[in-house]
Order: C-alpha cells, then structure tokens, then sequence
C-alpha cells in the first residue's frame, strides 16, 4: 500500500497534480509538566509515517541550524536558539511534537510550538504573520514528506536491483562453471572412447595371435600323433 501511494505521489510530482496541504490548526496544546501544562501552538495532519514526516521537517531545521533536535520528553524536541527568516528575524525556541492518530493510516499529526523563552509561546494576537509563516511551513511538510518517502522507495528498488544484479552474477558463474565442467567431461569422454578404440584393437589383434598360436598347437598336436602311429 505504501508503495501503491507512493508511485501515485511520484505521478502527482511528475504531473504537478499533488494535492494542496491542509490548513494548520492553531490552539492549545499539551505541553510539558515541567514548562508549562499546555501552550499554544500550531497543528497539521499530514500524510506519511512519522519517520519519513520528521526527516521532512528535519530538512526544513537544518536549512537554519546545524544543531540537531534536543529531547525535552518523550515525543516532544526542541531546536534551540533558531532564526527561520521566512517566519521570523527573531531567535526562537522551536519545539514540535509528532503524533500517529490511528496506528493502521500513515498520517501524522505535527504540532509545533514556537518560543521567544521564559515559557512563553507565540500566539496569532500578537505575532500573527509569524504564525501564518509557521504554519506555511508545516504545510510544506506534506510535499516534502512524499519527497522522502520517494526517496526511500527509490533506496530500496535499488537494493532490490542490486540483490537480482548479485543472484544473476552468481548464475552466470555457475554456468561458467558448469560449461567448464561440461568440457573436462567432454574432454575425459573423448580420452574414453580413445582409449576404448585402441583396447578394441588390442583385443583384435590379442585374438588373432591367439588363433595364430592355435594353429601352431594343431600342427604340432598332429606331428605327435603321426610320430605315435609310426
């Protein structure tokens, strides 16, 4: 199935039909005990499995950092100290949240929190424009998860390619081998029938000294008897 939506992703990017994101969905959202219960934040669907939507949106980071993505609990991350000038000319916190709502479809559910520090969370109120850029961002998720998701497929077609390439390699040498095989036996087999030719020869000619000496035996059988009748 995986592959199935896949290549219809790959169609899609060929024909520049690919399908227009969803809308991000700001609100409140559970947080971290330790920082603050819930926060605000902004929230997207997006279709692919959480291992190919993450190295998605961890494309998108390294584009601004070369720092990697700091665990603050489980399922929640943190870069620290980012600017994204498409969102902000300002030094944020950015921590993000990946979700699989129903284990059985491949979407996840990316929420992202943006922080100038001190616990504190940008809201629409008053960073409006920010949070419409964050959440452009988000959507840009969705293409760019097909993207690795491609990639992915692409990878392992070619391991596919490279396993049927060896079996054939390796079925070529056996033939190679067996052919060489085929030769000695050929080879041994004509030595054989040399040799049964040439024992052939040897018999004929064993039995015709035989029949000589037989001959020989007769007369000298009948030298006796006549001396014997004298």
């Amino acid at each position: 199935m995986k592959k199935l939506r896949t290549l219809l992703v790959l169609c899609g990017i060929l024909t520049g039909n690919i399908l227009i994101a969803q809308q991000a969905m700001e609100g409140s959202y559970a947080f971290n005990k330790r920082i603050a219960e819930s926060a605000n934040g902004i929230s997207l669907l997006v279709e692919g499995d959480p291992v190919f939507v993450e190295a998605a949106l961890k494309d998108l980071f390294a584009l601004h950092t070369k720092e990697k993505a700091k665990g603050v609990k489980k399922g929640l991350f943190m870069y620290e100290g980012v600017v994204i000038p498409s969102i902000t000319d300002a030094t944020l916190n950015y921590y993000y949240r990946l979700e699989q709502p129903n284990k059985a479809e491949a979407k996840t559910l990316v929420t992202l929190f943006l922080s100038p520090g001190h616990d504190n969370f940008y809201t629409s109120d008053k960073f409006g424009p920010e949070m419409e850029a964050a959440g452009k961002m988000l959507q840009s998720l969705d293409f760019n998860t097909q993207i690795k998701e491609l990639e992915a497929t692409i990878m392992e077609q070619e391991k596919v390619i490279e396993e049927e390439e060896k079996a054939m390699t390796g079925l070529e040498k056996n033939l190679q081998d067996l052919l060489k095989e085929k030769e000695k036996l050929n080879k041994a087999l004509a030595e054989n029938k040399t040799k049964q030719d040439e024992n052939l020869q040897e018999q004929e000619k064993q039995m015709l000294k035989a029949q000589v000496e037989k001959i020989k035996l007769q007369d000298l059988k009948a030298q006796l008897q006549t001396l014997k009748q004298r």
